[in-house]
């Protein structure tokens, strides 16, 4: 039987990685202004939320050099 001090790191790595999603899709939701919905954001795949976080980081950067309001 495995030590329960990994047992309960383990379960505290799974609880730090809920709330990196949760964050995740809560930020493209705010960042996509109503375009997603909650419920269509949590149905993206891993691949797919990291695509659109990429083009929203980008367009952040973008936003930034251009001096213009993100809103």
């Amino acid at each position: 039987m495995e030590d329960k001090s990994e047992v309960l790191k383990y379960l505290q790595s799974l609880q730090q990685e809920l709330r990196d999603i949760e964050k995740q899709v809560f930020e493209i939701c705010w960042y996509m202004r109503g375009g997603i919905s909650l419920t269509e954001a949590w149905s993206l795949s891993f691949d797919q939320r990291t695509t659109v976080m990429e083009i929203i980081n980008s367009n952040i950067e973008r936003t930034k050099s251009s001096g213009l309001a993100l809103l």
